[in-house]
């Protein structure tokens, strides 16, 4: 049997599902993906989804274990059939999908027994970024999807998307407001003078003009070769940052914490961090000043959100409905928003309700602002 990219197809399949599950809460999985013999697929209810995938990455890692696990490197666009790093990735997406359920009331044994179970199998979590590139290039077929959505082959823009992708003038206050270099990455100068890093606020009629609002940064926008990220080596720090803090697993928090905030400066090419990190009584930047769990936790999810800005934002979205935090979050100023609030799903898309009719009506009415996820409190 090829154990190797059976293994692989179970970790990319859980990575999937986890995202589905985050975004639409119960969803079609048992009978999901079985093409004509399966038309009209029934609803699992969400937590055991979550439940089966955490069992299905154990048993990924138990077969990449094996000796005749392999690969050819080129047929692995993720880690070069290193069987190492596919064992950390498995690990560092169990341990995402049971922080994510840390709110749940009455579920801290769960927790705690499977994450035993990936302490035991030592294979331990991300030191790197999980990145995918099959050999991107500046060529017809080969650009960097990311790249590709911003630049055409000779340099000039793709039509329009400098018009999407605009900075938010949020995080380019905290990042001046607490000595962070990061914006210079996350962020390009203006390209009309004043050339000024300048954000819009989400919603608001009296935003700048298109050229005198910043939008992507060399540290985001990188090359036509660049890879996509899958799990950041900085997410995988602060996941057991918070691991350690709620005690799951034993180790280092401040130190983890700081390992998160250096992974994403090198990520953005910003440098050393370690002055960043080390800022006299500044919570938003130093664990070692954060004095209580609430203060800590906030600092950790203040950094993971600046780590995950642009390069994975659906992970921020989740740790927001999760927790709250960062807490001063700013909502739209939109005169015309529905409900003042970030949504907590994504809606089930239309053509569910036109193909899979009985299913789908079988989960009841949904509201975006009031249908959690299961996870939610």
């Amino acid at each position: 049997k090829k154990y190797f990219y059976q293994a692989a197809a179970i970790v990319m399949k859980a990575y999937i599902f986890q995202q589905l599950v985050d975004m639409f809460n119960n969803i079609p999985y048992t009978q999901a993906l079985q093409g004509t013999n399966v038309i009209q697929p029934a609803y699992d209810k969400a937590q055991t989804i979550y439940e089966t995938l955490s069992g299905r990455l154990d048993t990924a890692v138990t077969l990449f274990k094996r000796s005749d696990a392999v690969a050819a490197s080129n047929t692995d666009v993720l880690f070069n059939g290193n069987n190492t790093r596919w064992i950390q990735f498995a690990n560092t997406l169990r341990l995402r999908m049971l922080i994510r359920q840390t709110k749940i009331s009455g579920r801290a044994a769960y927790i705690q027994a499977e994450i035993a179970k990936i302490v035991a199998n030592g294979g331990g979590f991300l030191t790197a970024d999980a990145a995918v590139n099959p050999g991107y290039a500046n060529n017809n077929g080969q650009l960097s999807p990311f790249w590709g959505q911003i630049y055409k082959i000779d340099g000039s823009y793709v039509s329009g998307s400098g018009d999407y992708w605009r900075a938010a003038q949020y995080p380019i206050t905290f990042c001046t407001n607490n000595n962070d270099p990061r914006y210079k990455y996350l962020y390009a100068l203006t390209a009309q003078s004043p050339q000024i890093y300048q954000g819009n606020v989400l919603g608001s009629p009296t935003n700048h003009a298109g050229n005198s609002t910043s939008t992507f940064g060399p540290g985001i926008l990188k090359s036509a070769s660049q890879s996509a990220i899958m799990i950041s080596a900085a997410e995988s720090y602060f996941l057991q940052a918070e691991a350690v803090l709620n005690g799951f697993i034993s180790g280092n928090a401040g130190t983890l914490f700081n390992s998160g905030v250096q992974a994403s400066f090198t990520y953005l090419g910003a440098g050393d961090a370690t002055g960043y990190y080390t800022q006299p009584g500044n919570q938003n930047t130093n664990y070692s000043a954060c004095t209580t769990p609430a203060q800590q936790l906030a600092c950790i999810i203040r950094q993971k959100w600046m780590a995950l800005n642009t390069v994975n934002p659906f992970e921020a979205w989740c740790d927001y409905r999760r927790l709250g935090l960062p807490a001063d979050i700013p909502l739209t100023q939109s005169p015309y928003v529905d409900v003042l609030a970030i949504p907590v799903r994504i809606l089930y898309p239309t053509s569910e309700y036109q193909n899979n009719t009985a299913n789908v009506n079988a989960q009841g009415a949904i509201d975006h602002h009031t249908s959690k996820v299961f996870w939610m409190p």
